[in-house]
């Protein structure tokens, strides 16, 4: 049930959680070919940095949003369930 949720949720969203240093595009990709959840690779890159970025906004695909591109994973998360529950 938890996991049907997510699933849910994720196709909801419209903003993505990126690492700094990938592309919106280039991250998809990479996730697809590894497998690897964002979960994942935060754990594997602990000190690595993250951004929120539009998914769908017409013109902005890809574009961090402001003040939102030099975040840990947590608050990159965290920021981005803010905006999908405002």
């Amino acid at each position: 049930m938890e996991n049907l949720l997510r699933e849910y949720i994720r196709q909801m969203l419209v903003e993505y959680v990126v690492p700094k240093g990938y592309s919106l595009e280039r991250w998809k990709a990479y996730k697809k070919k590894t497998g690897m959840s964002n979960k994942d690779y935060s754990k594997e890159n602990p000190g690595k940095k993250w951004k929120v970025v539009h998914g769908k906004k017409r013109g902005q695909v890809g574009e961090p949003i402001k003040g939102m591109d030099d975040m840990s994973y947590e608050k990159a998360t965290n920021a981005h369930t803010a905006i999908k529950l405002s």
